[in-house]
């Protein structure tokens, strides 16, 4: 397979069509496309558009999430600019040159993606699927598939022409491809370089072949009529469980997904309640109970006050006091009444702040400072204080006893009662009360700055509704676990069920004759499969070591590497025949080259025709690991068509750490296309026809 042609509309900072030659030369001689672009201006963006119209929501590389997190990168992804002026459209497409038969065909891979006039991306019928062959439309490329839906087909065909699990092998960040290493020994990486090198087909075969000694034979031959009846009852019996537990799986993804989706919406609404001076419903609970708590004690300690006022004052002493007492009540009733004057404008003046220069008002022409800001929101606060007028000149500047009307009627009937007194006692419940009446203000006041307001109360029901559906998912996920645990246990046993009537149904000798055919040849696959694996990691590991020994500026330090032949993990031995491991016995540079060498053996073993895509390919390297990469994996070692997506910092012609490389010089006989993608404005590239201004 070869990609003739790149073409993107409104695709990330591509707005309109662009479009991107990518053949080889004719002749097969030059096989490089070199593509240029600074930081920003769009190169992963190609490889990624390349990915997303090859397997659309399988390229799940390119994001995370699963669907929700699919459907988020689209949106994310259609260029700002074309969804400003209208456009609703984005567009991918390829042209590839396959081969059937010995035969050429062209392909022309076209995805598009339509959105909401909300910039969503919600369901999978805003995504099209169609595939040219030839210049005709392919409307059944399986016609014998039971699949009647032709994006599902054009699926499967894009995946065999190159699974997406392989692409890692073939679509990779120069600088990222030595990540590698770090899942090697996992078996996804494993059977994807099996699937990569034709053995998985033999697997496959082996499996097969024991699956029809163990099912079909005892099926066709079983002489127990009985036997054979309660077989195909249990297999029957399987088959619904079978179906009951992928329901059962599909349930439990969906519900992990709302989970996922829940979590989301809490985390945004917490932060926007935070952000907004809200609080949790639990602390603002502690404060209002504090504050009860403060207002018993001071009710408390007005009902000892007035204990002591009307049973310990003494007549004598309490009457030259009493016109004293009455004029601070006095006062303080002016005070009090002064107060709820003020206390009843503070509102409107913070409201009328917020309204001129708060976060929600109306930006001015220039915009405030902050500073400025600030300044006006003190001046504004001033100036309307200063038309309220100030506290009258006979009231108290503070308060001494705070108390009810009725209560200092009370308190007037008392000192007439009074027998006797002590100021000690009643000075303490004074002071006391005082106290607690500036705590509780306190609190109160923290209560009014928490932002319990119409905004923060709307976020935390929401927030509520959120914990209480949160809850009721997970009360459901714990049932639907349950119930796959108690059907694997009832699949276990009728799979034991299944395998005894399997053995009693086996037994006549035809089928004996068949199991043993079968058996045979079962084994001579799978003894083939080994020394096939052996061979092929025979293969790899000589190509590996010719390429990284070729490449790596480590000669002197390391004499080989060893590859393993079940896992394809690999080794270093160094020059006194020490293993050492990668993740410690190589630098970050020597890995990379390590790790593209690796790419390469599996492609040159392989054998398969694909193109190689390369983003960053020189980013980390020095002077001496570019120019052998270059020379050696680029050149001499050359796919079919390598597409280079590189910075002008990687390959040119320059000084580097004061050596003389001539790297743009050393691939212009091997290259058969250039372009440079321009970045002519935020979010916004163009393609053009050179590379930085070289014509190769």
């Amino acid at each position: 397979m070869l990609i003739d042609f790149l073409s993107v509309e409104n695709f990330g900072p591509f707005y309109g069509p662009h479009r991107l030659d990518l053949a080889p030369s004719e002749d097969g001689k030059k096989s490089i496309v070199l593509i240029g672009a600074d930081n920003g201006a769009g190169k992963t963006t190609l490889l990624s558009a390349l990915k997303l119209c090859l397997y659309g929501k399988r390229a799940t590389d390119l994001w995370e999430g699963g669907q929700q997190g699919y459907r988020q990168f689209i949106s994310e992804k259609f260029n700002n600019e074309a969804f400003d002026r209208g456009e609703r459209q984005m567009i991918l497409e390829i042209g590839l040159r396959v081969w059937e038969h010995k035969i050429e065909h062209r392909l022309n891979v076209r995805r598009s993606f339509h959105l909401t006039d909300n910039r969503l991306f919600l369901t999978d019928n805003q995504e099209t699927l169609e595939v040219l062959r030839d210049g005709k439309l392919w409307e059944r490329p399986f016609p014998d598939s039971p699949d009647e839906d032709d994006a599902n087909q054009y699926d499967d065909l894009l995946r065999l022409l190159i699974p997406p699990h392989l692409a890692q092998f073939y679509f990779f960040d120069g600088e990222r491809v030595r990540e590698l290493f770090k899942r090697a020994s996992s078996e996804n990486i494993s059977q994807a370089i099996r699937d990569l090198l034709g053995l998985s087909l033999f697997e496959r075969l082996a499996d097969d072949l024991r699956e029809y000694r163990r099912t079909t034979i005892p099926r066709l031959y079983g002489r127990h009529q009985d036997k054979q009846a309660a077989l195909l009852q249990a297999k029957g019996e399987r088959d619904r469980i079978l179906g009951g537990i992928q329901k059962l799986d599909f349930d439990i993804h969906e519900v992990e997904e709302d989970l996922t989706d829940l979590d989301e919406k809490i985390a945004a609404k917490e932060s926007e309640f935070r952000r907004l001076g809200g609080m949790q419903q639990s602390e603002i609970d502690q404060l209002k109970e504090q504050e009860k708590q403060c207002k018993l004690e001071y009710d408390h300690l007005a009902a000892e006050i007035k204990t002591a006022i009307g049973s310990q004052m003494s007549q004598s002493f309490l009457l030259p006091l009493r016109s004293t007492w009455e004029e601070r009540m006095t006062k303080e009733t002016a005070r009090r009444q002064w107060l709820t004057r003020r206390e009843a404008i503070e509102p409107y003046i913070k409201r009328l702040i917020d309204r001129l220069v708060g976060q929600d008002a109306l930006p001015p022409e220039p915009p405030l400072t902050t500073g400025q800001a600030a300044f006006f929101s003190k001046r504004i606060e001033q100036e309307v204080k200063a038309l309220f007028h100030p506290p009258p000149s006979d009231a108290s500047e503070e308060f001494w006893f705070d108390l009810r009307q009725e209560e200092i009627d009370l308190i007037r009937k008392q000192f007439d009662e009074a027998l006797r007194f002590s100021s000690g006692r009643v000075r303490e419940l004074v002071e006391g009360k005082e106290r607690v009446n500036a705590q509780r203000r306190r609190l109160q006041e923290k209560l009014q700055s928490l932002g319990d307001t119409v905004v923060t109360q709307s976020i935390a029901k929401e927030l509520n509704q959120f914990r209480e559906n949160k809850g009721a998912r997970e009360q459901r996920h714990s049932e639907l676990e349950n119930e796959l645990a108690h059907q694997n246990d009832k699949l276990a046993e009728i799979e034991r069920q299944i395998t005894n009537l399997e053995r009693e149904c086996g037994k006549s000798a035809k089928g004996h004759t068949k199991s043993d055919i079968a058996n045979r040849v079962e084994q001579a696959v799978k003894e083939y499969l080994a020394q096939a694996k052996v061979r092929k990691a025979d293969e790899i590991e000589r190509n590996l070591n010719e390429l990284f020994l070729a490449m790596a500026n480590c000669r002197d330090e390391i004499r080989e590497l060893k590859l393993n032949r079940q896992t394809y993990e690999i080794e270093i031995i160094d020059k006194e025949g020490r293993r050492r491991p990668i993740e410690t016995g190589l630098s970050a540079g020597q890995a990379q080259v390590l790790a593209m060498a690796f790419v390469g053996a599996l492609a040159k073993a392989s054998g398969r025709i694909l193109p190689r895509i390369i983003d960053t390919p020189l980013g980390r390297l020095d002077v001496n690991h570019r120019r052998d990469v270059t020379r050696h994996f680029f050149i001499e070692n050359a796919s079919t068509q390598t597409i280079l997506l590189s910075t002008p910092t990687e390959i040119n012609n320059c000084t580097y750490d004061n050596q003389s490389l001539r790297l743009l010089d050393d691939l212009r006989p091997s290259t058969a296309r250039v372009a440079t993608l321009v970045k002519v404005e935020s979010g916004k590239s163009v393609i053009e026809q050179h590379y930085f201004g070289n014509k190769l």
